[in-house]
């Protein structure tokens, strides 16, 4: 059989400047949808979150009500009782916006901003970096480490693996095919959840701060997700242009460029 080639410097040149790829983020869908960049999914403008303005108006309310079961002990917070657990109407899968409301992960559904929608397009604010809060951009970095081995995104309320594996594959190295990737995240059980999967383009973009790039720091909070290699990580998003290709974010220089799914990649799964 065939060994799998890595993704990485030696399968490919470095394609173009970060800025001008042709898989950044205005691009994580489908080459054909690009004209939507600038308007959320069902058209409104957006400004730094597609599907949902700048100003939170898509977030879900905070003030708990009962729907169903009762829950035992009053939800604090942002949370809200629904069918007797506390959850956050942002982000629950389950309880998207409402509790009566389910998004569709058969259809690579997720929540966020407490609506369901594609996860190749943001629905929530993108975090800025150093560089674009001192210019007045609004929604700077911040995390939240779980003390379990997750850590939380508090600008996208999405909540990420915190270290990636460093087994499995054919070589037992953690380098994995986008299949193999994929079967790995939909599997994973960790920190209590079940519900883990492997992440789409944009949601993987989210992570990166090119401001740290001129310090000779990888674009990734290192704080936060320690011991993260150079490499290309997997994402959900396929190739418009290559059925058998899938796009990867490399955790180097943070450009990105679509690979054939049998090379292999690392993974970082997401909820």
């Amino acid at each position: 059989m065939r060994a799998a080639r890595r993704v990485g410097w030696a399968a490919l040149p470095l394609p173009c400047a970060v800025a001008a790829c042709a898989g950044s983020p205005e691009h994580v869908a489908n080459d054909s949808m690009a004209d939507s960049a600038t308007t959320g999914i069902d058209g409104a403008a957006s400004t730094g979150a597609i599907g949902a303005d700048a100003s939170g108006a898509g977030d879900a309310p905070s003030s708990a009500f009962d729907s169903g079961a009762a829950c035992a002990t009053p939800c604090t917070g942002d949370t809200t009782c629904c069918d007797g657990a506390c959850v956050d109407l942002r982000s629950d899968m389950a309880h998207c916006g409402s509790c009566a409301t389910a998004c569709a992960a058969s259809a690579m559904q997720s929540c966020a901003a407490g609506r369901c929608g594609d996860v190749d397009w943001a629905l929530w604010p993108m975090p800025n970096g150093k560089d674009d809060t001192s210019a007045g951009a609004p929604n700077p970095n911040s995390y939240a480490d779980n003390m379990d081995g997750t850590v939380s995104d508090r600008v996208t309320n999405l909540m990420w693996q915190q270290r990636i594996p460093m087994t499995g594959g054919a070589s037992e190295d953690g380098y994995l095919t986008w299949a193999e990737a994929a079967e790995y995240c939909a599997t994973l059980s960790a920190a209590g959840y079940d519900d883990w999967r492997l992440p789409s383009q944009i949601e993987l973009v989210s992570l990166l701060d090119y401001s740290n790039l001129g310090e000779g720091q990888p674009p990734i909070d290192s704080t936060f997700f320690p011991d993260t290699p150079a490499d290309a990580f997997w994402s959900s998003t396929m190739s418009a242009a290559a059925p058998t290709s899938a796009w990867t974010v490399y955790m180097d220089v943070g450009f990105t460029y679509a690979y054939d799914m049998s090379t292999v990649g690392r993974v970082r799964c997401v909820r």
